[in-house]
């Protein structure tokens, strides 16, 4: 069973506030990291959260961490960094891997563009992303989404991982 994803481009929306610290469900749909000048924020949601980042009200966060076969669902980065080169520039990729329920690799993707050029000082919105379809042939229960953040000025490497149901 095979997991499609499609690589989709996406550039510069931004915005100024977003509050995740009180988001808690038994999966853990969110994941954050803060440290070394950067903070990274991971979670799964659906497309209407794009819709919402490009208007200018802060968007409402409504984590997606149960779907059924049929459905997708998309893996969200949102960031901010002041690790910027000489020309004021950030160079962040990406690698996600997705497991399925019996551990093994379902899809597997390296050396996405997370941001490449001047971010906002505010928050910023991945800006090459997937979507994640599951088929009705596909498996039920609990996926695995590890994704590992290279910050090129600051030559780190950020894990963090999140899950989601099919049911």
């Amino acid at each position: 069973m095979r997991l499609k994803c499609i690589v989709i481009s996406f550039y510069l929306i931004t915005l100024s506030s977003l509050s995740f610290s009180q988001i808690k469900d038994k999966l853990k749909s969110i994941d954050q990291y803060e440290n070394d000048g950067i903070t990274i924020i991971l979670f799964c949601g659906d497309y209407n959260f794009v819709e919402q980042w490009q208007k200018p009200e802060t968007p409402e966060l409504k984590t997606k961490n149960t779907i059924k076969r049929g459905d997708d669902l998309l893996p969200y980065i949102v960031f901010n960094t002041n690790n910027l080169d000489k020309n004021g520039n950030a160079e962040l990729t990406y690698s996600i891997t997705v497991f399925n329920p019996d551990s093994s690799v379902y899809f597997d993707q390296k050396n996405l563009i997370l941001w490449k050029g001047n971010p906002s000082p505010n928050l910023n919105l991945v800006q090459q992303y997937i979507r994640i379809f599951i088929e009705e042939k596909d498996q039920l229960g609990i996926y695995t989404v590890k994704v590992d953040i290279t910050d090129k000025n600051k030559n780190i490497t950020v894990p963090l991982s999140i899950n989601f149901e099919v049911e």
